[in-house]
């Protein structure tokens, strides 16, 4: 069947598809490519696969609950812009591609990793190059982007972040903290003489991913592939597939592979010390001692006025010092709104939007149609998913698509400590990080919303659920 082979026609597609935007190339034609490969899996499965062969799957059927309630959102709302359309066809293909494909080789799996890390190796090299001949990589690039994607980089250069492709800095972050997750959970079943390569290059990836300064992309991927590391231990301690020796070596890899990330962090701290990240870090610093130095203040001044209320001295001295009061917190609220770039204000929209309809929200797409009240002229989403779920699905769509994802995080983590194959446990990893990066990022960004993501979970689904298990490893 050539329905084995979709794990590895997503992997392609998710990784070139900067060359649309890039290079002028019409994203048209990345999506008539995919769908007629669909259309072959699905013809091939007509032709050649009988009932007795093919059977839906329990996970087949619970991932087909997500595009059903998107659709059944964008009939209600009436939105068919082409940003709606391009969306759900990328989400309707690679769920049908999902589902179709049964069994894949674990060599097609390998090269779809390939491919993966492969193009975040090109995103990275590109970005630390950037660092030290900015001139030179920004002549380069430009000269053959499109005008589009080149405005685009000027605007988010000069905001402090990277090289960008795709004209999403956001997909360039998040193919790089995928392809540092790869390596990090594929390099200790590795032999040991390509471990010290492996490691290398995700030094190199984590360094490229501070250059970027996406401040989501690096907490998120960092807290996902901690949380991915730990099932990973416990798992590895409790497996009888690992011998003594395998897991100490497992123990050892782990260890080195997050002092090495942790290593590229403060490099780039060292050559950029003015980094948003660092920022960011003393923004918080600053509002949580505002907060303290604000909260200490109120108790003096409410005992100072219960001792002396009736003596009207002290009447005064509260109303002058209630002034700053009202300014410090003003002055702690600009900071809590600098620090999310904006997106307190999209968040109080989508929640008042969601109290407006809160039983079935006002459809897939409405938000995109009030994101510009925020003031922000970029903005299109809530820049997070669950608030924009509440308001365009409702407390319906938000527990159906909510039960679909939870499913797919559990059954990946139940597997990790039950699989008996060494490849098998890798693949699970993999599947298991992707899906928690991409709920945690779901927190300060659209990560649902995004067609590379549903290429992504699609490619982590036929990991999780699809590989073919060899019993002899």
């Amino acid at each position: 069947m050539i329905a084995k082979f979709s794990v590895f026609i997503l992997a392609l597609y998710v990784a070139l598809s900067f060359i649309f935007s890039d290079f002028s190339v019409s994203a048209v034609l990345g999506v008539l490519w995919l769908c007629i490969w669909c259309g072959l899996v699905i013809i091939q499965g007509f032709l050649k696969i009988s009932k007795e062969q093919y059977q839906l799957t329990k996970s087949d059927v619970i991932s087909a609950v997500f595009p059903c309630v998107v659709g059944i959102n964008v009939i209600r709302s009436g939105i068919f812009s082409r940003t709606v359309m391009y969306y759900g066809i990328i989400l309707a293909v690679s769920m049908l591609l999902y589902i179709l494909s049964q069994e894949v080789p674990n060599k097609l799996i390998f090269f779809t990793k390939v491919v993966l890390v492969s193009v975040a190796t090109v995103f990275a090299i590109i970005n630390i190059l950037y660092v030290f001949f900015p001139e030179t990589i920004k002549s380069t690039i430009f000269s053959i982007f499109s005008s589009t994607s080149v405005e685009y980089n000027e605007r988010i250069l000069g905001e402090g972040y990277g090289i960008a492709f795709g004209e999403d800095v956001g997909y360039t972050a998040v193919m790089i903290v995928v392809g540092i997750g790869i390596l990090f959970i594929s390099t200790p079943k590795c032999i040991v003489k390509m471990r010290g390569l492996l490691i290398v290059l995700q030094f190199f990836l984590a360094f490229a991913l501070n250059v970027l300064q996406r401040r989501g992309e690096i907490l998120i991927g960092a807290v996902a592939l901690a949380v991915t590391a730990v099932i990973m231990l416990i798992s590895t301690k409790k497996a009888k597939m690992f011998s003594a020796h395998d897991k100490r070596s497992f123990y050892a890899t782990i260890l080195i592979e997050f002092l090495c990330i942790i290593v590229a962090f403060f490099s780039f701290v060292a050559i950029n010390p003015n980094n948003r990240i660092v920022e960011m870090n003393k923004t918080v610093t600053e509002i949580a001692n505002q907060v303290t130095d604000e909260s200490t203040d109120i108790e003096l001044e409410n005992k100072n006025s219960i001792i002396d209320e009736e003596t009207s001295q002290n009447e005064s001295f509260a109303t002058e010092e209630a002034q700053p009061e009202e300014n410090s917190e003003t002055s702690v609220n600009e900071k809590i709104e600098s620090l999310g770039n904006g997106r307190i204000i999209l968040w109080k929209m989508a929640w008042n939007a969601f109290l407006e309809k809160p039983i079935f929200g006002h459809g897939w797409g409405f938000f995109s149609r009030i994101a510009p009240e925020s003031g922000n002229t970029h903005a299109t989403n809530a820049h997070c998913v669950y608030l924009q779920l509440l308001c365009e699905t409702g407390i319906v769509g938000f527990l159906l698509i909510g039960s679909v994802f939870l499913y797919f995080l559990v059954s990946a983590i139940v597997r990790a400590f039950s699989v008996g194959n060494m490849t098998q446990f890798i693949n699970t990893l993999v599947a298991l990080f992707l899906i928690l990066f991409m709920l945690g990022e779901g927190v300060v960004d659209n990560s649902l919303y995004y067609p590379y993501w549903m290429i992504l979970i699609s490619i982590a689904l036929i990991l999780l659920f699809k590989t073919k298990e060899k019993t002899n490893e």
